[in-house]
């Protein structure tokens, strides 16, 4: 599908509509958040509405709308990892099919969809492959009542998903696992990074040896030609 033309006039919207002329009432949309920062946006909005808890009956309201911006946090964040991680992977030389971008990105979609044990398990065999920590035991854990909660990820969207009994719930506990969870398995990211950085260190030192090896074959090269032009100099 082609993107739509820059000189085309864009549709009235949400963002449109209410242009900021003050700058406090000024919020930003950018256009070039990925998975991994729109990640960390849900989880601060959490972390948000966790804030406003204060233990009285109208906090109920907060419980789903909470849980649904942390799994989609969680969610996000499995997914960025994975296409982090396949990218690292084909840089190191890897040709599985299974790591090409479409078939990666198509698996995300089309085969794992919202399943976090899918995400998850497969970010492990990732991180396997590269010589790294897998998930620890507790984040596994962790993820595991979450899915096992949330199996499809429409349970805390829509109504008459989730059981038909009354839960009382420890919001703090309840709140303290998730962060952990979510800081734990986001850093893997950052493990990523340190990959890349590591790869890209290694390709430019390559890079730089090659350009040695060629400047001095190059140079003796020189030397040879200029040998033998004073060799057959002798004859003319």
């Amino acid at each position: 599908m082609s993107s739509p033309s820059s000189s085309a006039p864009r549709p009235r919207d949400l963002f449109t509509e209410f242009p900021a002329t003050a700058h406090e009432s000024l919020i930003v949309r950018y256009p070039d958040r990925d998975d991994g920062r729109l990640a960390y946006c849900f989880a601060d909005a959490a972390e948000r509405l966790g804030d406003s808890y204060r233990g009285s009956a109208p906090d109920d309201a907060l419980l789903l709308p909470f849980l649904y911006l942390y799994r989609h946090a969680i969610e996000l964040d499995l997914k960025y990892c994975i296409k982090f991680a396949a990218r690292l992977r084909r840089r190191e030389g890897h040709t599985d099919r299974e790591l090409m971008p479409s078939v990666v990105e198509a698996r995300l979609h089309k085969k794992h969809g919202h399943r976090i044990m899918a995400l998850l398990d497969e970010l492990d065999r990732h991180m396997d492959a590269l010589g790294l920590e897998k998930s620890p035991p507790a984040v596994r854990q962790m993820l595991t009542l979450l899915a096992n909660t949330d199996p499809r990820g429409e349970s805390f969207r829509y109504p008459g998903s989730l059981p038909q009994a009354q839960d009382h719930i420890d919001f703090e506990r309840l709140r303290a696992g998730l962060k952990d969870a979510y800081n734990v398995s986001s850093a893997a990211a950052d493990v990523l990074y340190t990959v890349e950085e590591y790869q890209q260190d290694a390709a430019e030192e390559a890079r730089y040896v090659a350009a040695e090896y060629a400047y001095d074959g190059a140079e003796e090269a020189r030397e040879i030609a200029a040998e033998l032009r004073r060799e057959f100099e002798q004859y003319y």
